[in-house]
């Protein structure tokens, strides 16, 4: 991303700044929400599998 002021460069007016801060803050939610969402599609995996085995060792049980 660049932020540039095509009128004067290097300066921001207080509008300016607060449109790349709500940007930046929406930027670093997003980032927050992939790495939780990733976590949860892992631990989900993790979920499953554990579950599978407790059928497989529960069906040995049953047939002895």
């Amino acid at each position: 991303m660049i932020v540039d002021n095509f009128n004067q460069d290097g300066i921001f007016s207080d509008a300016d700044l607060e449109v790349i801060q709500i940007i930046a803050d929406q930027s670093a939610i997003a980032l927050e929400h992939s790495r939780v969402y990733q976590n949860l599609l892992q631990k989900n995996e993790m979920l499953s599998n554990t579950i599978s085995i407790h059928k497989q060792f529960y069906q040995f049980i049953i047939d002895g």
